[in-house]
């Protein structure tokens, strides 16, 4: 007899399934790992483990409430090995549908714990997954604490003649609370002037010049989508040359955003370094969590590259 295919789960199915055999992590179950750190880290961490046991941990040793700012890239649930030909360094994402609901779920509790009263969580995502994504934040922090839903727009080769070229990724923004930290005046960025012959700017019309110097001067907000920062690839001395490397310019921008001198900025998705590499040189303290041991390799080559640091 034929053996019939298994059905696909539809988005609202795998959903709808996901909360009802949801499990809450248990904090107090965890393995003590030796933590791989600066001499004298001063708040700085550098940990190969599964990020699981590592947040667990964490939150057992005086964490709880005291982290910032969290910026993850986490896997994309698409079942695939992503590789770098040049360098070797690889990672696996092969946790897919309702596993990987619950993968990230418990994760984001753990994290939720960790953030302080003025925190802010990012999640870097793209199509695969966004819309799960933000169902799983909306429970985990609550829709009353989004705060946005940032596009960061690139540009790059690609061969399709299916659909629209997808050269976008998501950014989801929660915070712990109504009081998170937002640094308004780090986020502006100059006014485009127009081609007209008077060079005035293309968003202040008549506005007499004595007013567009002063504009010019201060730059304008910035809007939820962001097209002026480009990929690793144009990102020149930066390639550590490890997959889905994103550029310093991107990190630079959220953590100026929502951390101060000081804070402590954590990514639990650590992969090449790029959110430590940023708080280093910004003078935040960090946590950087990955069980890969490419991943680790590649972040201690950079800090001595970067800041001649011996990790």
């Amino acid at each position: 007899m034929r053996k019939m295919k298994k059905q696909k789960l539809t988005s609202i199915q795998t959903i709808l399934e996901f909360n009802n055999t949801k499990k809450q992590p248990n904090i107090s179950e965890y393995e003590e790992k030796e933590i791989v750190c600066f001499e004298n880290y001063n708040g700085k961490l550098l940990i190969q483990d599964d990020n699981f046991n590592a947040l667990k941990n964490l939150l057992n040793n005086g964490y709880k409430g005291k982290v910032d700012l969290i910026y993850i890239d986490p896997p994309f649930g698409i079942n695939k090995r992503f590789e770098n030909k040049k360098s070797g360094y690889y990672f696996d994402d092969k946790i897919i549908g309702i596993e990987y609901l619950q993968f990230m779920y418990e994760r984001l509790i753990l994290l939720r714990e960790l953030l302080s009263d003025e925190g802010s969580i990012y999640l870097h995502c793209d199509w695969h997954k966004s819309h799960h994504l933000r169902f799983l934040l909306d429970e985990v922090f609550g829709e009353e604490n989004f705060v946005n839903e940032v596009v960061w727009c690139y540009t790059g080769p690609s061969q399709t003649n299916r659909n629209f070229v997808r050269k976008h990724d998501t950014i989801l923004i929660y915070s712990k609370t109504n009081e998170y930290i937002f640094n308004t005046e780090q986020l502006r960025v100059p006014y485009k002037k127009s081609t007209s012959v008077s060079g005035k700017s293309s968003f202040t019309g008549n506005t007499p010049e004595e007013k567009i110097k002063e504009l010019d001067a201060r730059g304008k907000l910035l809007e939820d989508w962001w097209n002026d920062i480009a990929g690793i690839a144009y990102a020149h001395g930066q390639d550590e040359n490890y997959p889905t490397q994103k550029p310093e310019a991107l990190l630079e921008r959220i953590v100026k955003a929502s951390s101060n001198e000081g804070s402590i900025v954590l990514d639990c998705f650590m992969g090449s370094g790029t959110t430590q590499a940023v708080a280093q040189k910004l003078g935040r303290k960090w946590i950087g969590i990955d069980k890969n041991p490419n991943a680790i390799e590649v972040v201690k080559k950079r800090f001595v590259k970067k800041f001649n640091i011996v990790l």
